[in-house]
């Protein structure tokens, strides 16, 4: 039986975060951070990525997505090109948000784990994990402010990772003192192979998506949307 080669692609954040991987366990990564992400940067990259592992889009099983919450552009074009690939090529598509690829990806025993992404207007996309191993957070993912978010936690320790937490440690720290373990910039973005892994895993319980009704997860409205229901209409 051939091993089914997984695509994962996700470009919520700062970082365009791809892997390929199969079954028999053959796994390939890359990340770039800081440049803008354009629909040609994605393509680009995956095309170079699947040039690396010596292989063809032909070969492609499946498709997996980081489908947010984050930059609303980035997510729009990672989803964008999974769908265009997944229905090209008749493959099974996987959405996983985002916030549960970055909670997955900490090694935090005995803590919850709480990805935070940076919203702009003093406000944080995230959720609470109180094992990111079971799947999607009990309590749903949320935007708010980070006030808002650690009135929601309650007693107990807690570990912080993504670039919401790494911008505010200094209020997190304040605020929960010893109880709070903010991880290092080095988990603040999504792995590509930690998202292949989820979409594998999602896939086997028969959990994908149809890639002509898949929609990113926002949470809110756009800042163009926003301004535009607040202009004066005749």
């Amino acid at each position: 039986m051939t091993a089914l080669l997984l695509l994962a692609m996700d470009a919520s954040t700062a970082c365009l975060s791809l892997a390929l991987t199969r079954d028999d366990g053959f796994h390939i990564e890359m990340g770039h951070r800081g440049a803008k992400v354009r629909a040609e940067s994605v393509f680009a990259a995956v095309h170079r990525l699947f040039q690396d592992a010596g292989m063809r889009p032909a070969e492609l099983g499946a498709v997996v997505v980081g489908a947010g919450p984050g930059s609303f552009t980035g997510t729009r074009i990672a989803v964008a090109a999974a769908k265009g690939l997944a229905y090209a090529r008749s493959l099974p598509l996987v959405a996983v948000s985002t916030l549960d690829v970055l909670a997955a990806g900490l090694p935090a025993p005995g803590r919850r784990v709480c990805p935070l992404l940076d919203a702009r207007r003093e406000e944080v996309y995230g959720a609470v994990y109180p094992n990111p191993h079971d799947g999607c957070p009990p309590g749903g993912y949320v935007n708010m402010s980070l006030t808002g978010f650690l009135d929601l936690l309650g007693d107990g320790p807690a570990a912080f990772l993504g670039d919401g937490a790494l911008r505010n440690r200094r209020q997190i720290a304040e605020r929960l003192g010893e109880r709070a373990w903010i991880a290092a910039e080095e988990w603040a973005y999504p792995r590509g192979l930690v998202l292949a892994r989820l979409g594998r895993e999602r896939l086997e319980a028969g959990e994908t998506t149809d890639p002509l009704t898949l929609v990113p997860l926002y949470l809110r409205r756009s800042e163009a949307e926003q301004a535009w229901l607040r202009s004066p209409r005749d």
